[in-house]
């Protein structure tokens, strides 16, 4: 038995686990999994229909990553004030936290350029029709936000905003 593709030393064993998992074994060779020791998933994929491929460490190797691993948890959970459990928690709520702080100031840009530069714009009419236009230093996120202040400020008129310099919209 093999599987295309898959590269097998000279040695591999086919393992039946009761008849519901039957694995082809390049690795580790041992009597019984308790010979193993400790043993960290680093891995899993799908190599085919009802083919998966899950590589291990073990033993020593799997020590020491669970140490390295449980050192940085306590190194976030003490950067973050909380206990490893609640780092979860805790990092979710700082993720909500910065949304909303982007949110407001986001807002508070927007709301300084209307005040600000829409003061600049010149409004013309034509045929009923309301023109504003502006020229400004920006970049493309200034020009966008005043162009779409500029176009709320007409209520259905035509809004132009050019932005100076290297400024793509």
């Amino acid at each position: 038995v093999a599987l295309f593709g898959e590269k097998y030393g000279d040695s591999v064993r086919v393992v039946d686990f009761g008849g519901w998992s039957r694995e082809l074994c390049g690795g580790t060779h041992v009597e019984r999994s308790g010979d193993i020791g400790a043993a960290i998933i680093v891995s899993e994929q799908s190599i085919g229909q009802g083919a998966r491929r899950i590589d291990m460490l073990v033993g020593e190797a799997a020590e020491q990553l669970w140490t390295q691993q449980q050192a940085q948890l306590r190194e976030a959970a003490a950067a973050l004030r909380a206990r490893p459990e609640e780092l979860a928690e805790r990092i979710e709520a700082l993720q909500a936290q910065v949304k909303a702080a982007r949110r407001e100031a986001e807002e508070a840009r927007r709301a300084s350029l209307g005040a600000g530069r829409l003061g600049d714009a010149e409004f013309e009419h034509v045929d009923g029709v309301r023109f504003g236009a502006l020229v400004l230093d920006g970049d493309r996120k200034s020009v966008a936000d005043a162009a779409d202040a500029l176009s709320d400020r007409l209520e259905g008129g035509v809004a132009l905003v050019i932005g100076k310099g290297s400024v793509v919209v």
